[in-house]
């Protein structure tokens, strides 16, 4: 949207081959993921995760009774590198988490059993469905 436009870019090509990718694709998401809560009037329990070893979670929801962690990669072949700071991170929280990868799979895919990697056409479906009983 506006940000590729002010990067300069003026073409999928563009954006997909740039180091900016991955940044621009993060802000989307959580973009998104305000827009969700925002449209329901709902304040965004929004926070992310960050260890002194550089372990982080890009976004986290509090959803009362379970914390909901996102990690979210611009790239349409997601492995299990991507997803160890999702597990590490559950493995320290005191509540249950549900772990989200977000990326460009284009589908839902299975790299783990406490992972659901989802693509990010449907993050809302997906909030909606995880923020029903919350």
């Amino acid at each position: 949207g506006l940000a590729n436009y002010l990067s300069g870019f003026l073409n999928p090509d563009q954006i997909s081959n740039n180091i900016m990718t991955g940044p621009l694709f993060e802000n989307f998401i959580v973009s998104e993921v305000l827009k969700f809560f925002d449209n329901r009037g709902i304040k965004a329990p929004l926070y992310f995760f960050r260890e002194n070893n550089g372990t982080e979670v890009d976004l986290i929801i509090d959803l009362k009774d379970r914390l909901l962690a996102i990690e979210i990669k611009s790239t349409s072949m997601p492995n299990k590198s991507h997803i160890k700071s999702l597990l590490r991170f559950a493995e320290l929280s005191d509540k249950p988490v549900v772990n989200l990868l977000v990326c460009n799979s284009g589908k839902e895919l299975k790299l783990d059993n406490l992972v659901r990697v989802v693509p990010w056409q449907d993050l809302s479906l997906v909030l909606r469905e995880l923020t029903q009983h919350s």
